[in-house]
């Protein structure tokens, strides 16, 4: 089951995001130039069920939010993850890098939104949200 697309900021790649029910999680890497959308390269984003991507504004991370809870960033030359972190009891609902993609943000329906650097091992900082 497809879960996700987006395309490369300069619109050559087509990433989609697939993952069997219950089962694992693969990051797609399809060629925009060619008229028929190949698939390029697959790789396995995480060892269960994911739900939500995005992508930094250069185009070499992408972003994917599980439905464990966990963010898993992937370079996107590689097709390889980086770093995968728990974050959240729930699912994440949503994610995204910061500007300058020295950080992801992560949103989950458990009220809670996490803040991780890319770069580091730490997280910088969460919060949980009353609604």
């Amino acid at each position: 089951m497809f879960k996700g697309c987006i395309f490369s900021p300069d619109s050559r790649f087509l990433y989609s995001l697939a993952t069997k029910f219950k089962g694992r999680s693969y990051l797609i890497k399809w060629d925009s130039k060619d008229e028929n959308f190949n698939p390029i390269d697959t790789a396995q984003a995480y060892n269960g069920p994911s739900c939500v991507l995005s992508i930094n504004k250069n185009g070499n991370n992408i972003a994917i939010g599980t439905n464990d809870g966990h963010a898993v960033l992937i370079d996107t030359n590689s097709m390889s993850s980086y770093r995968t972190e728990k974050k959240h009891k729930m699912p994440v609902s949503a994610i995204a890098f910061t500007e300058n993609a020295a950080s992801v943000l992560t949103v989950s329906p458990d009220n809670t939104y996490e803040v991780m650097l890319n770069s580091s091992q730490s997280t910088l900082f969460s919060k949980f949200v009353k609604l």
